[in-house]
């Protein structure tokens, strides 16, 4: 069995950093990225942008957590599912996401 890529590597590390482990919604956005750099390892369409935008969206968490994060995480775990489809594909940002 071989360790992380190098994308999900760095991902991990940036994780540890950003997700506040109180708030319920940043963890499931660190868990989203994670699964997105996996997606980038493999080279899978769409996984780099998608994963630009949910670490950026885990820089806006805020310890305790908001509306905002919730809806944020939905999306990301949106995007992880339109990654990981067959010919899956991630909307720019501003197009409406799947």
């Amino acid at each position: 069995m071989t360790g992380p890529g190098r994308v999900e590597a760095a991902v991990v590390r940036e994780c540890r950093r950003r997700v506040w482990r109180g708030n319920r919604a940043s963890l499931e956005l660190g868990v989203a990225a994670v699964r997105l750099a996996r997606s980038a390892d493999a080279g899978r369409p769409g996984a780099g942008r998608a994963l630009r935008v949910v670490l950026a969206h885990l820089l806006d968490c805020s310890p305790a957590g908001d509306a905002l994060d919730a809806i944020r995480a939905r999306a990301a775990a949106r995007w992880v599912e339109a990654v990981g489809a067959p010919g899956g594909e991630v909307p720019a940002p501003g197009e409406k996401s799947p």
